[in-house]
């Protein structure tokens, strides 16, 4: 915040600065809203009549009626049994599309943008495109790149849930996707 705030005071920023105040905004955002989800879990544990359930899968038409009330053109498509997936994996595949959908916004500003959400017997599959457009996505998602910090942080996210997360160019989009095994259901009892 420091650092956007002293960005912001700059006199006659250049396009570099305004990038850079662009991406503290979104950082500030996004650092604050996993510190209301630490906050919330923590104090949940402590007192039950103040929790609020964290977001998950089943919150995607919530999360897209965000972006579309603040101007986005998103669509969403959803295939599958949600309730099948677990609240770790929920959640995952929320803050996935979340930070995917706030990079459309930034960086492809009046792209629309498609969300889809597919849950099989096999695996849960959450895909986020956008037409570049003449947009220069980042060249490199690596853990060590400075371009894609928040492709790092989905990526590990996701593989903390056993599956595996790609982004890139295919074609004239930007597709994200994120693809998560589902455990097996349990065996019924004798």
């Amino acid at each position: 915040t420091a650092a956007r705030r002293i960005l912001d005071d700059l006199p006659n920023p250049s396009e570099d600065v305004n990038e850079a105040v662009g991406a503290l905004t979104d950082a500030e955002r996004i650092g604050r809203q996993a510190m209301a989800d630490i906050r919330q879990t923590v104090s949940g544990m402590a007192d039950a009549s103040t929790r609020r359930p964290l977001p998950t899968a089943e919150d995607l038409p919530v999360l897209i009626g965000e972006f579309r009330a603040a101007g986005q053109s998103v669509d969403l498509a959803v295939s599958g049994d949600l309730s099948r997936l677990s609240a770790p994996v929920g959640l995952g595949l929320y803050r996935v599309a979340q930070e995917s959908l706030a990079n459309v916004a930034k960086h492809a500003t009046d792209s629309p943008a498609e969300v889809e959400l597919e849950v099989t017997n096999r695996q849960a599959r959450l895909t986020v495109r956008n037409p570049v457009n003449g947009v220069r996505p980042p060249a490199d998602t690596s853990y060590g790149s400075t371009a894609g910090r928040g492709l790092a942080g989905m990526r590990a996210r996701i593989e903390q849930l056993g599956g595996r997360l790609t982004a890139g160019r295919g074609g004239e989009a930007w597709i994200v996707q994120a693809i998560v095994p589902m455990s097996p259901l349990p065996s019924p009892l004798p």
